[in-house]
């Protein structure tokens, strides 16, 4: 795997994998799940608690639960820390 091609941290939204239809051994979970245990270095993750840092009208909202973190953790860049800074646009 060509690591300029992927971030370290990688924020995916995964329709399709809320309701009664849809459980871990089919679909997307089961993919995800699959993934898991076939690449080592990368991980598939819900991100917890999503809903506690979303605007109070969409805490409970379906959205927030369908979010997952795709974890490089042989990235060069993983044990690095994140830094958020303001960028200016000229337009």
């Amino acid at each position: 795997m060509d690591e300029r091609l992927l971030l370290p941290r990688i924020f995916c939204y995964c329709d399709d994998i809320l309701g009664y239809t849809y459980g871990d051994h089919n679909g997307n979970r089961l993919a995800m799940s699959d993934s898991n245990i076939r690449f080592s270095p990368c991980k598939f993750s819900p991100v917890h608690g999503l809903k506690y840092y979303v605007p109070p009208q969409d805490k409970n909202s379906a959205w927030a639960d369908k979010f997952y973190y795709l974890r490089v953790s042989n990235h060069t860049l993983y044990n690095h820390p994140i830094r958020c800074s303001r960028i200016r646009a000229s337009i």
